[in-house]
């Protein structure tokens, strides 16, 4: 059966093509896109930090999900990653945390079962290749 899962990017237009490097590379067989985060099994939160307000919309949307489903499991990537990653990791507000070089990678992510921060490396260029 196939998990549901939401995208939700904050930020600039780099954000935007992350998220889209990230949607390309899912496995289609494991996962289904939603538009609906109150829906998804999986909520992917793609994070700006540009700013304290940025950080703390970040903040309230994760309070909002977990607000609507309680059982959804968040996980952060973005700029945010290296901010406030690990702290919303040890408040157990997410189910793990990865850095832009570990996008292409998202489907071994999502499968982990325990709790993960892995900030990975800023130069990493992607090889994906995004419609």
């Amino acid at each position: 059966m196939k998990q549901s899962i939401f995208f939700k990017t904050f930020g600039c237009r780099t954000n935007i093509f992350d998220t889209s490097v990230m949607m390309a590379n899912l496995s289609q067989e494991q996962y289904e896109i939603i538009d609906q985060d109150a829906l998804a099994d999986i909520v992917v939160i793609n994070s700006c930090t540009v700013t304290n307000g940025a950080d703390a919309n970040v903040r309230s949307y994760i309070n909002q999900v977990r607000h609507k489903n309680a059982h959804v499991r968040i996980y952060m990537t973005g700029c945010g990653v290296n901010v406030q990653g690990q702290k919303l990791l040890d408040d157990r507000k997410l189910a793990g945390v990865f850095g832009h070089s570990h996008k292409e990678k998202i489907n071994e992510l999502l499968s982990l079962q325990e709790p993960f921060y892995k900030p990975g490396n800023l130069k990493h260029l992607d090889e994906s290749i995004v419609s």
